[in-house]
């Protein structure tokens, strides 16, 4: 997407001379369209999640699926050469090389559009995270099965899906990517539409009516942070543990988009990597993010993995502030992926706390959390990356020096420019902050008297003695059990599914490094 946007703005022609970095525009238009989408996901995603608890997961992860698509197959729209023809025959323009204002201006609209409908269909996260708790029920290995979830989605994802698409982006261009992805969207939509088997039994229980607190996203957040009138099945205690977990998990929200968000620009502008340059450390931080939390949550459970987890994330990011070279970079990236062993353990402390029934309302709740500290970290970190970042060349003498980015900066940039100091990796260093913020409340927050102890924070749930509700009469599930229980069918097809998902990563894996050791 970077790329894409550096081909509307700076145009096709610049981004192809050796040498290029991004323009401040350039930086600052990514950081605004990855905003929207997290606006338009953050006013829609606790209703979405709301109705997987009330209609099923299954529908909800179609929709999600086919609405990326769409995103996907607009996008490369733009990014062809046949889009400039269509606006420019539409728009009355010349048909040469160049690209007119009012064409450019076409485009980028377009691109909001792309993101607006990404925006309003997605909730693939929550509901899936919705469906691991539900196929969980009763196993209390929770914690631990989000770890796996996120180490299919976000590792696979870096493990395979950056570094290759990397690599066919930087050969043909960002527009091939873009349109394999949008296939492999609309290969995922009929899976889930023909063989994903429906986990949610309790929904045809439920009162199918939807109610404005579960349309509203701030209801959500609400719920989320113990706000307002007190919910049926939620002790003090309970609502107390999930307000501090909330604002933890709040502070990394915020903190990871420093990485996420601008991974690909300050690798580009800072080290000169390319997008096939970026694959190899992608690969790295895919192997941690699907191999550490499926390690450590076991072995130090919900508190500790949280508590070392923020700390650790923290000093990576300072590390990523001051990386001089490449080596260093890389070095701090390998640190903050140990340190995101604290995310699943936050996600499944907040699954546990969740009243009865409403995993998948609450578990959308955090994705509307997660996504408007995207939009705020997309625009903070993108304004910050473009006022700070340099490009860094080498002398003869073997010492790296910096050239600022842009000598023409807005009123905003200047004052931060006036105020705090001038270093290259500061998005990092605010980012660190926030993660700082998070470990002192998880520290003074989980380990206090009243919180230390209780059922959530234990990594074996009390589940294994519970039998699930055959109906809305039966007696409420203690805290600590709040998932939707999935049918034995689907529990069984749940461990299968890990199962394979485990042997297909390691062939996988094998397969991209023998593409890389090729290159």
């Amino acid at each position: 997407m970077p790329y894409l946007i550096r081909q509307v703005i700076d145009g096709k022609d610049a981004i192809s001379v050796q040498g290029y970095t991004p323009s401040s525009n350039a930086i600052a238009l990514s950081g605004n369209v990855e905003a929207i989408d997290k606006v338009c996901t953050f006013c829609g995603i606790a209703f979405l999640s709301a109705l997987s608890d009330k209609y099923g997961r299954k529908s909800l992860i179609v929709w999600s699926s086919f609405g990326f698509a769409i995103t996907n197959l607009l996008q490369a729209f733009v990014a062809s050469s046949s889009s400039l023809f269509f606006i420019s025959s539409g728009s009355g323009g010349g048909h040469g090389h160049g690209q007119s204002s009012s064409s450019t201006g076409i485009r980028i609209s377009l691109l909001y559009l792309a993101d607006f409908i990404d925006g309003c269909s997605s909730c693939m996260t929550p509901v899936c995270q919705a469906y691991v708790a539900d196929c969980s029920y009763g196993s209390g290995n929770l914690a631990s099965n989000l770890g796996i979830f996120q180490g299919i989605s976000i590792g696979g994802a870096f493990i395979l899906a950056f570094p290759i698409g990397g690599l066919i982006g930087a050969k043909y261009g960002p527009t091939i990517p873009i349109i394999c992805a949008a296939i492999f969207q609309l290969i995922n939509c009929c899976i889930a539409l023909f063989i994903t088997p429906e986990s949610n039994r309790n929904k045809s229980h439920l009162d199918k009516r939807i109610t404005f607190a579960e349309v509203n996203p701030i209801s959500g957040l609400q719920r989320l942070f113990g706000i307002g009138k007190k919910r049926s099945g939620s002790s003090g205690n309970n609502v107390n543990l999930l307000r501090i977990t909330s604002v933890i998990y709040l502070c990394i929200s915020i903190a990871r988009n420093a990485l996420d968000a601008q991974f690909v620009n300050y690798s580009n502008i800072r080290f000169g990597w390319n997008q096939a340059q970026s694959g190899p450390c992608l690969v790295m931080v895919g192997l941690m993010l699907a191999v550490v939390p499926r390690i450590l949550v076991p072995i130090l459970g919900i508190t500790k993995s949280i508590n070392y987890g923020l700390l650790i994330y923290t000093i990576g990011l300072i590390c990523a502030t001051f990386a001089s070279s490449s080596f260093y970079f890389i070095l701090s990236i390998a640190i903050i992926a140990i340190g995101c062993v604290a995310i699943p353990a936050i996600q499944a402390l907040l699954a546990n706390l969740a009243p009865d029934g409403e995993a998948g309302a609450l578990l959308g709740a955090v994705g509307s959390l997660n996504e408007l500290t995207g939009a705020i970290g997309s625009s903070m970190y993108a304004t910050l990356l473009a006022t700070f970042a340099t490009t860094t060349t080498t002398t003869t003498a073997g010492t790296a020096t910096g050239t600022a980015l842009s000598n023409k900066y807005t009123s905003l940039q200047s004052i931060l420019l006036k105020y705090l100091p001038n270093i290259p990796g500061m998005h990092f260093l605010i980012g660190s902050i926030f993660c700082f913020i998070g470990w002192l409340i998880s520290f003074y927050g989980l380990n206090n008297t009243s919180n230390k102890n209780h059922p959530a924070l234990l990594t074996k749930t009390p589940q294994t003695d519970r039998s699930p509700p055959s109906s809305p009469s039966s007696s409420p599930r203690p805290a600590g059990n709040q998932a939707s229980p999935a049918s034995p069918a689907v529990t069984d097809q749940m461990a299968l599914l890990l199962q394979l998902t485990q042997k297909l990563r390691l062939y996988l894996l094998i397969l991209t490094h023998h593409y890389y050791l090729s290159s």
